[in-house]
């Protein structure tokens, strides 16, 4: 008969501890505020253009190590100039083929060894 009184009690106890708020939530960092920064007293110059690359000379594309040697010096990227035509060649093939209006397969034909050559 003792745990009739204590039933309400306990009921009691557990409602107040499911009723209690969740601690406040600090709030998010405030923004940096804008740093600015006085005006120069001189005006800053942009730097000079860069010069233009001279054209390469015509050059014998027989091998794949050619045709690595090639796309890199004409600014590609082919990987290392290896012989073996990987991903790296075959996109910057491709890209090559692009750049000069040829069909971009990343595949080597005459008409793109012709146009690396040149």
């Amino acid at each position: 008969m003792k745990f009739q009184h204590a039933a309400p009690l306990l009921a009691a106890a557990w409602l107040a501890a499911c009723s209690t708020p969740e601690p406040a939530r600090p709030a998010a960092p405030a923004q940096p505020a804008a740093i600015v920064l006085p005006a120069p007293s001189q005006p800053v110059a942009a730097p000079p253009p860069a010069a233009p690359r001279a054209p390469l000379p015509p050059m014998q594309v027989r091998t794949m190590r050619d045709v690595q040697q090639r796309l890199q010096d004409l600014g590609y990227d082919p990987g290392a100039v290896d012989g073996v035509g990987g991903a790296r060649t075959q996109s910057a093939l491709a890209a090559f083929q692009k750049d000069r209006g040829l069909r971009p397969t990343g595949r080597m034909d005459s008409v793109t060894r012709e146009a690396l050559g040149k």
